[in-house]
């Protein structure tokens, strides 16, 4: 996930009648939002559970969320009651590298345990980022120069957490992510992004294979921010093969309005059929499927989505991805659960569902 663009402002209480933002502007943001929020339900999208078979090939359609939970202790369980409540099913959460595994050999799973023991009770699934893009710092030697090291410590790092994970939590994952967005680059790359590209193909590959031998029931999932024919273009045949040998899912990381090169709904739009389909191509072409892992669905701050418009783009991609990922759940600056409105329409609903509330909004003009 990149950072370039305006995000929009942190969570501010409700402004009342006459202080600042105009009442028919929150309204219309409240009902825009309802609006979403129907259009995906009525999409097949909402989820009350997540069977505990569901398997790539599934027709089943999954709306997950990613969820730093590492910044958001103490809102674990209301976010996750949350979550639920606005259909969201999985939670895409990062095992990093350098939390977890502080100095060589000695694993730190106490904060990774007690988030998954939550969300387990909470009834939401987990597709979880081997994080190997953030390493501790004792990693930092083997990232020098010749590798065959830095993929070794990998691969024992992608094996240690799939097997602690699978062996306590056997029916809790969703999928496993190898890295993100390993193609990166600019001021985001991690020193990862950046290997060479045999050594990359031999890393990214030597973390899939590690996971597949403990675990072959969950599908395995590489991102990408680009267009996947340019990702694998750019890599000979036996590269291909080599590295799409254990993955099951080729994952979009879609950003439509990006400031500069995409400024207006029409641009992004077309940026977002276009990459879409072409990973729809890339996905048939070497037999994987596609899935949409990141996409933002809330608006912000000189530049789009707005509610209306992700929703459109909700029912385009739906109809091409059994998984769609939004990007986020809660942060710093902007997400879901970041926006008042959203809170001001869960207080509305009461025990209604969200989609009975969104039909009562719109048929009342609230």
């Amino acid at each position: 996930m990149k950072r370039f663009y305006s995000l929009s402002p942190r969570l501010e209480p409700l402004r009342s009648h006459g202080e600042g933002e105009p009442s028919h502007r929150l309204t219309a943001l409240f009902v825009g939002f309802l609006v979403l929020v129907c259009f995906v339900m009525v999409s097949g999208l909402t989820l009350t559970s997540i069977h505990t078979d569901w398997q790539a090939g599934s027709s089943q359609r999954v709306l997950m969320v990613t969820y730093h939970f590492y910044d958001n202790r103490p809102d674990w369980r209301s976010d996750m009651r949350m979550a639920r409540l606005l259909g969201f099913g999985v939670l895409r959460i990062d095992a990093s590298w350098n939390l977890m595994e502080p100095e060589d050999g000695r694993f730190d799973f106490w904060l990774f345990d007690r988030f998954v023991e939550t969300a387990e009770m909470s009834g939401m699934r987990l597709y979880v980022i081997v994080s190997t893009h953030l390493y501790p710092d004792w990693v930092e030697p083997y990232l020098q120069g010749g590798y065959g090291r830095f993929v070794e410590k990998a691969e024992e790092f992608a094996e240690t957490v799939v097997k602690h994970v699978t062996e306590r939590y056997p029916h809790v994952i969703f999928a496993w992510q190898m890295e993100n967005e390993p193609w990166e680059v600019g001021p985001a790359a991690s020193r990862t992004h950046l290997l060479p590209t045999r050594e990359k193909v031999l890393y990214l590959s030597g973390m899939a294979d590690a996971v597949r031998r403990i675990d072959r029931r969950n599908p395995i999932v590489l991102t990408t921010n680009m267009r996947w024919s340019t990702v694998l273009g750019d890599l000979t045949a036996e590269e291909v093969s080599v590295l799409l040998s254990h993955v099951d899912v080729l994952g979009l990381n879609l950003y439509p309005y990006w400031s500069g090169l995409r400024d207006d709904g029409r641009e992004a739009f077309q940026y977002l059929t276009e990459v879409a389909e072409d990973g729809l191509v890339q996905a048939k072409k070497y037999g994987k499927q596609m899935w949409v892992i990141e996409i933002p669905i809330v608006p912000y701050t000189n530049g789009g989505p707005q509610c209306l418009e992700a929703a459109r783009w909700i029912i385009f991609i739906r109809q091409r991805t059994p998984v769609i990922g939004v990007y986020q759940l809660r942060g710093q600056e902007f997400g879901v659960l970041n926006f008042p409105e959203i809170f001001q329409a869960l207080c509305v609903t009461g025990s209604l569902s969200l989609f009975e509330a969104a039909v009562r909004a719109l048929s009342t003009g609230r």
